[in-house]
């Protein structure tokens, strides 16, 4: 049986960055590696969002969605306690492209096991064509070995039979 990890029940405001800009989120709880969040227009499951609370960046990808509330995994250990002290009220304006991906990248280099990765849908197209490719060659060696392989065997075959060999 799956163990839930602990959740801290809270009621916080962040912001949420999707491919088409930031946006307004609640985070309704917390755990060692994730987060039930509330948005107007949540994301699709599986899709990567980067979340602002005060002077925390969290990268995350949404495992489900339920009407208006959707659950998160983060790709780091989770600090509670800093989410819960940076309760101070978020920027005007969220924070510019360069210093997001500045925060991101380090972020990401200091916690992340695969340093300085996260999968965007072009990336995941990109593997997904490598891996299609991969499949195909193998598939294609696997075929002219066993075509080969065959042919040697029934002309073996023919020759017996027709008492040629």
């Amino acid at each position: 049986m799956h163990r839930r990890e602990q959740r801290v029940e809270i009621v916080l405001d962040a912001q949420m960055r999707l491919d088409l800009g930031w946006t307004h989120v609640w985070i309704h709880n917390l755990s060692a590696h994730g987060m039930l969040l509330w948005a107007s227009h949540p994301p699709r499951p599986g899709s990567y969002i980067e979340l602002r609370k005060a002077a925390e960046t969290i990268i995350s990808r949404v495992v489900w969605v339920r009407e208006k509330y959707f659950g998160v995994r983060t790709e780091a250990l989770l600090d509670i306690r800093t989410l819960l002290r940076g309760t101070a009220k978020p920027p005007a304006a969220p924070p510019s492209a360069g210093a997001t991906r500045t925060a991101t990248s380090q972020l990401q280099a200091e916690t992340s096991p695969k340093a300085g990765h996260v999968p965007t849908p072009l990336s995941r197209l990109a593997e997904f064509a490598a891996i299609t490719v991969a499949t195909a060659a193998g598939a294609a060696v696997t075929a002219l070995l066993t075509y080969d392989f065959l042919a040697g065997v029934f002309a073996v075959i023919n020759r017996r039979l027709t008492g040629s060999g």
